[in-house]
């Protein structure tokens, strides 16, 4: 007989072979919502100059950078690139700008603009975050070597369709507060990368739902070892 515990290690060993072999950007292909963005126009051309070549941010330094330069005073948001990452926009006048993504099954984020036409000096600009996941270029310009997630070869991708469970206590407070169960195993889930799902998941508190994301393991004290999966897609399952 199969005991509780190992029954538990093959699942994972399942998940990190299929991972493995189906791994890629086309898990993540279609269109592409901003979890934030912010818009505004500048009168002092000078500082267009700041915005990246490569029409993104991956990196604190960058991202502290552009800020500062076109927001002034207020405070940098703090953005967690190694999930996230910064669409940069800009076009000539005191324009707005609107934006539309989408990513391919190559993992290409294809970023379309419009702007309105006024005429006059400075810029309008746009600064847009989104999900990293699966992103190996932006409008055929690659990222850094290694920081596209789904090249990752040490990072596990799953996509599971279970029961979840929102509001979870357990001793130390040691949780995340929401969990799926698939099969008897339980993961916790990570809901911080958009700030709609926490409210979404207590609606769906024992309902079948279906997540993707990233799986880490974390080390508890009172617990033992936590599973706990970085949602990047989270929605009801459309086959309950």
């Amino acid at each position: 007989m199969v005991g509780p515990n190992t029954r538990q290690q093959l699942i994972f060993a399942g998940i990190l072979y299929i991972a493995g072999i189906c791994g890629g950007p086309s898990v993540f292909a279609g269109v592409v919502k901003p979890l934030e963005d912010w818009k505004g126009v500048l009168r002092n051309s000078e500082s267009r100059n700041v915005a990246p070549k490569s029409g993104f941010i991956t990196d604190q330094k960058t991202w502290a950078k552009v800020w500062k330069a076109w927001r002034g005073t207020a405070e940098v948001p703090e953005i967690n690139f190694t999930r996230d990452m910064v669409i940069v926009a800009t076009v000539s006048g005191p324009n707005r700008i609107l934006m539309a993504m989408e990513l391919d099954a190559k993992g290409n984020l294809q970023v379309r603009s419009a702007a309105t036409k006024i005429g006059g000096p400075g810029f309008g600009y746009a600064l847009v975050k989104v999900l990293k996941a699966g992103v190996r270029s932006v409008n055929g310009k690659p990222l850094e070597p290694g920081d596209d997630f789904a090249d990752a070869t040490e990072r596990i991708i799953v996509d599971i369709r279970g029961k979840l469970q929102h509001g979870v206590v357990v001793i130390g407070g040691e949780t995340t507060g929401t969990t799926v169960e698939v099969d008897n195993i339980s993961l916790e889930l990570d809901l911080s990368a958009n700030k709609e799902w926490s409210e979404e998941a207590g609606q769906l508190s024992g309902k079948m739902v279906r997540v993707k994301g990233r799986l880490t393991k974390k080390k508890g004290v009172e617990v033992g070892d936590r599973w706990i999966v970085e949602v990047f897609k989270f929605a009801p399952s459309w086959d309950e």
